[in-house]
């Protein structure tokens, strides 16, 4: 049976009942874990929502972030801060990031993700970037409409896999 919006009966009690028990199971990883609250860090300026993190194997305090309203953004301080790593002659929604073993930074355009009633916007292909993000140059893809994931290959670094969706 459904309730008001659509939400079954008993659902509520049901997630909340799965929240204690993932409580308890976190006890056992450490009682830090378990009894630190969350706590809303950021990034407050890009707006939107965020569709991909990667962190930078080679500097690990360096995170980026891709948004769905357009560009990636990158901290350098453990996500403290964010600024825009992404050229503004360029406005994309980025769908994807990864980064190989050496630092190199790859980003998906085109959002993979529509919502009811949302606006997703397409994109122009793959980027890489070979210098953390100050520079980017178009890899191919540029009729793929969105990119939901970028992986790199395990037995190949030199391949990125790329999940392309299409237009929507």
């Amino acid at each position: 049976r459904v309730v008001h919006g659509g939400i079954p009966i008993g659902a509520r009690e049901k997630a909340g009942a799965q929240a204690m028990a993932l409580a308890l199971a976190s006890k056992s990883f450490g009682t830090e874990l378990a009894t630190t609250p969350w706590q809303f860090v950021g990034p407050t300026n890009i707006g939107g929502r965020v569709l991909d993190v990667a962190v930078d194997p080679v500097t690990p305090d360096t995170i980026y972030v891709a948004a769905a309203t357009g560009g990636v953004w990158k901290s350098t301080d453990q996500g403290a801060h964010f600024s825009s790593s992404w050229p503004i002659s360029n406005p994309q929604s980025i769908g994807a990031l990864v980064i190989t073993s050496n630092g190199t930074l790859f980003a998906g355009t085109g959002e993979a993700n529509p919502g009811g009633g949302s606006i997703t916007y397409g994109g122009a292909g793959v980027y890489r970037s070979t210098d953390s993000g100050a520079t980017w140059q178009l890899m191919g893809l540029t009729t793929s409409g969105a990119i939901g994931r970028l992986a790199v290959d395990p037995t190949n670094p030199q391949h990125i896999f790329a999940a392309a969706a299409g237009d929507l």
